[in-house]
């Protein structure tokens, strides 16, 4: 069973889609999914474009996806890895950065709860009951202590080398793997 999800910068979950089959790509998923449902209707509720840091440009806001997503103007991406300037490189660090906030969130929650580590031995609607309940305990435990997890996550040090957080240092995380780190409109605003 596939969950996808939008995952904020506090690593709680804002949204999840649970019930996906294995076979189903993930743009499938997202395609058939109610979030993008809400973003064609205009109902997700994004807020006005506002300018980035040290910036007079307003900027929309957009969902961060990965390769296997397409490119939309509310939908980015990283630039294929051949050939990249400066500035595309440095683009493709910070999606890497936005894609590590993710990734800790799902390996933090899985770690507490390790029922999802493993094939479960119930019907489907039960382990999607299973896997909601997980991810909103998730949520609850981020917003009642908050601080109590961050040695759980990745860090950045001095020199922007990405230095494991304690969630991948348990036995059954060693196996997870790390990020490293198109539509005409969409790679128009990536290129803004």
């Amino acid at each position: 069973m596939v969950l996808m999800a939008l995952v904020d910068l506090q690593y709680r979950f804002l949204w999840i889609d649970c019930g996906g089959v294995g076979s189903m790509s993930d743009a499938q998923i997202f395609n058939d999914s109610e979030l993008k449902e809400c973003r064609s209707d205009g109902s997700i509720g994004f807020p006005e474009p506002d300018p980035l840091p040290n910036d007079d440009q307003p900027t929309p806001y957009f969902i961060l996806a990965d390769d296997a997503f397409g490119l939309r103007t509310f939908l980015m991406k990283p630039y294929g890895r051949r050939g990249l300037d400066r500035q595309q490189r440095i683009y493709n660090y910070k999606v890497s950065s936005g894609h590590r906030v993710v990734e800790n969130a799902f390996g933090i929650m899985a770690q507490r709860w390790q029922v999802l580590l493993s094939t479960m031995q119930q019907a489907p609607s039960v382990v999607q009951d299973i896997i909601e309940c997980c991810v909103c305990l998730h949520n609850l435990m981020r917003e009642r202590y908050p601080t109590l997890q961050n040695t759980l996550l990745d860090q950045e040090d001095d020199e922007h080398n990405m230095q494991p957080g304690e969630w991948r240092q348990e036995v059954n995380m060693h196996d997870i793997q790390q990020i490293v780190g198109d539509t005409v409109a969409g790679k128009k605003q990536r290129e803004s």
